[in-house]
Parts: C-alpha cells; sequence; structure tokens
C-alpha cells in the first residue's frame, strides 16, 4: 500500500477503515543508508550517523584537533536518543565501532581526572559510500574541502 503524504496522521486500511499512525514519522527519524548498514551493521550504522548528526550540528561536544568531540555515557546514549536499546546494547555497539575505526573514543578530554565520561568521533577517513569513495573525499570534493570540526 502506497503512502502519499506521510506527515498525514491518519492512514487508510485496505479496509477501508481510518487509523490514526502516531507511529509513523511524527517525531524526527533516524535515517541511514543501506549500504553502510550492510557494511557496519545495523546498530553500527544507526549510532555512527547520529554521532555524525550532533557532530554536524556543531552545538555538542568540543573540538580538539581540528575534530568535533561528543561526550556521553552509555545510560545517557540510551536516555537521549536510542531509548529501544539497553545499556548493554549501546555499549556492544560501541565497542564494535571502535574495533571496527569507524569511531575514535577517548576519556582523557573530560575536565576533571575522576570524570569517566567518554567522548566520541567519526573516523571519516575509514567510511566508504557504496561507490569506494571515502566520505571525506566526497565532503571536501561537495564543500570545498569545509569538513565537519
Amino acid at each position: 500500500m502506497a503512502v502519499g503524504n506521510v506527515s498525514n496522521p491518519l492512514i487508510r486500511r485496505r479496509t477501508g477503515e481510518t487509523v490514526n499512525s502516531s507511529l509513523l514519522l511524527d517525531e524526527k527519524p533516524l535515517i541511514i543508508l543501506p549500504a553502510f548498514a550492510t557494511t557496519v551493521g545495523l546498530g553500527e550504522a544507526v549510532f555512527v550517523q547520529q554521532l555524525h548528526f550532533l557532530t554536524r550540528q556543531g552545538k555538542s561536544g568540543k573540538v580538539v584537533d581540528g575534530r568535533r568531540w561528543i561526550y556521553n555515557t552509555p545510560r545517557e546514549w540510551v536516555r537521549q536518543y536510542f531509548p529501544f536499546w539497553s545499556v548493554h546494547t549501546v555499549e556492544r555497539i560501541i565497542k564494535s565501532c571502535k574495533g571496527q575505526k569507524i569511531i575514535d573514543v577517548r576519556s582523557d578530554l573530560n575536565s576533571h581526572p575522576s570524570i569517566r565520561t567518554n567522548w566520541y568521533a567519526v573516523r571519516y577517513d575509514t567510511i566508504y559510500v557504496r561507490n569506494g569513495t571515502s566520505i571525506r573525499a566526497e565532503w571536501e570534493s561537495q564543500s570545498g574541502g569545509m569538513l565537519p570540526a
């Protein structure tokens, strides 16, 4: 069944009855590329896409050595962005992303040594799109060399 207007809160079922579609795109969706999810894993693609989104906004985290780092605990990632995952799942996804070298993780950017929050940054130089061009090269060609800080 094709839906012409996804912002319309009512969808007509095949039986003709009208139902409330409040679970369909009434809030900001998480969007990922299938090719990226196929390459790194679905959870990993979702996590990295959210990290990328926060990086591009430029409101969160801090810039160190030309890269924007976003901080959070696994519990805060769940509370703020991934309520459909457990803390353990987020920890596993972060470990997988780090192992695949698609994110960097640091704990030495905190203001005090007793603070144990990790900081995360996307490794744009190791993420590839379907045609084999790195995201870094794609952004540089589209933005005149300006990468997200």
